[in-house]
């Protein structure tokens, strides 16, 4: 019988979850341009952000902050962090 129950466990056993990411490599990510992402980071990160809403707002001022320094168009920062947010597509 303890044979038994011993493969049964085994044979059952749910794996555990990988742990979550620590805080500074989700930031890493974050302030990464999409682009220069590993594949399996950017994976990472889509997963991270579709559990949390705010991570994925955090993603995206990130990145119209990051548009508007690179484009120079600071005539929009008054209205960037307040603005309305535009629909992501299902990628």
């Amino acid at each position: 019988m303890r044979r038994l129950t011993a493969q049964l466990r085994r044979d059952t056993a749910v794996p555990a979850a990988l742990p979550a990411p620590k805080a500074k490599q989700v930031a890493s990510w974050i302030l990464t341009p999409p682009g220069d992402l590993a594949d399996g980071d950017r994976d990472a990160l889509a997963q991270i952000t579709a559990r949390c809403a705010e991570l994925d707002a955090t993603g995206d001022l990130v990145r119209e902050f990051a548009g508007m320094l690179c484009h120079r168009r600071g005539e929009r920062l008054e209205s960037w962090p307040a603005g309305p947010r535009p629909a992501r597509s299902a990628n």
